[in-house]
């Protein structure tokens, strides 16, 4: 697997990356050219080269940025909640927001997605540990704080429950198929009937 080269400035690593994007959307990772990414910004492809030494390390930066971008999204997002129902809610949420509004932007987007399954796998699976982490948080003091009535033993089997009740909203192979419904509207009902269960029915994750 080819690495981002740290050596050359950031700001040039997004501009670089800002392109390709562009690209990707327009034509699909198929027809994605490091030559043709270097004529849009004017300078030789041994340019790119300096800051990505190849064409995977080029899609390695575009997944990382997406990943992190997530991350910083959902961080702002819960911050912003005031209970632990709003941090699940608003965790689902911003990242079904964010990830259907991608998807929509074309159809290279769904492909860079399925490439990082399989080629940044480990990657994909820290950030799906990171949204667990901050849900598990928000179960953890749900229950601590007596908003939820779930035992804390209920906690591994309510988050294996949300997990799943959730699947639909965040993953976005899974999304991509969806784009045509009111997928918006369904993850916000989904989550009403979580966190009213973990309110009211704690039963239902026993």
């Amino acid at each position: 697997m080819g690495t981002a080269k740290t050596r050359g400035p950031v700001s040039t690593a997004d501009r670089i990356l800002d392109e390709a994007e562009r690209q990707l959307l327009q034509r699909g990772n198929a027809k994605l050219r490091v030559v043709d990414i270097a004529a849009a910004l004017g300078v030789s492809h041994a340019n790119i080269y300096r800051t990505f030494d190849s064409r995977e390390a080029l899609l390695d930066g575009m997944v990382d940025r997406w990943l992190r971008d997530s991350e910083i999204r959902s961080r702002k997002a819960v911050a912003r909640a005031q209970t632990s129902s709003d941090v699940l809610t608003s965790l689902i949420l911003d990242m079904h927001t964010a990830t259907r509004k991608k998807l929509a932007a074309g159809p290279g987007v769904k492909e860079i997605y399925l490439w990082a399954m399989h080629k940044r796998g480990q990657a994909v699976a820290r950030h799906g540990a990171f949204v667990l982490g901050i849900a598990q948080a928000a179960l953890e003091e749900g229950c601590a704080s007596g908003e939820f009535a779930l035992d804390p033993k209920q906690i591994p089997h309510a988050l294996y429950v949300l997990e799943g009740a959730v699947a639909k909203f965040i993953n976005p192979l899974v999304m991509a198929q969806t784009l045509d419904e009111d997928t918006p509207k369904q993850a916000r009902a989904v989550m009403s009937l979580l966190t009213t269960a973990l309110r009211e029915t704690p039963q239902a994750f026993d």
